[in-house]
């Protein structure tokens, strides 16, 4: 599995979107379990027009294929996101609790573009395309590109994209 992860700088901006949140709220945490699932998106519900072309894009630079068999997204926290792709490092507890929209696609992938590629070896490629994207400011921040089947259940319900 390869992880390409962008400068946490972009990480430093949904920190301080989630402190302001929680001013804001008047609460020490940003949501609680229960707030959350309360939250989430039902399985029929449609997703945000900017996550749809968000993934759209990405499909338009790295598809190997045309556009995927299947796409799904769900609407988690980096905590739970973060336990479905180990090898992405440790959950940060500065972030666990913090919204993340995760999609993610079947088909052929491969990331070609060299200024986000950590080493010199050759550009990950594979089946399985997972984005995990800010919800405030609709920043990808995290792409897995995967060999081996995903499972996304951990995250949560999940709902079906159309690309």
């Amino acid at each position: 599995m390869k992880i390409i992860t962008h400068k946490r700088r972009r990480l430093a901006v949904v920190l301080a979107s989630a402190l302001a949140l929680a001013a804001l709220i008047g609460a020490g945490t940003i949501l609680s379990p229960a707030a959350q699932s309360a939250s989430s998106p039902s399985a029929d519900q449609a997703a945000p027009d900017w996550l749809v072309a968000t993934a759209k894009d990405f499909v338009a630079a790295y598809s190997t294929a045309g556009t995927p068999v299947s796409a799904e997204w769900v609407l988690t926290t980096a905590g739970q996101y973060k336990r479905t792709v180990p090898e992405d490092g440790p959950v940060d507890p500065d972030y666990a609790n913090v919204s993340n929209y995760v999609v993610v696609m079947h088909g052929s992938f491969e990331i070609r573009d060299a200024s986000l590629l950590s080493d010199k070896q050759p550009p990950p490629s594979g089946t399985t395309a997972v984005l995990a994207i800010d919800p405030e400011t609709h920043t990808v921040f995290c792409i897995a590109i995967l060999t081996t089947p995903y499972d996304s259940s951990p995250m949560g319900p999940v709902s079906p994209l159309t690309l």
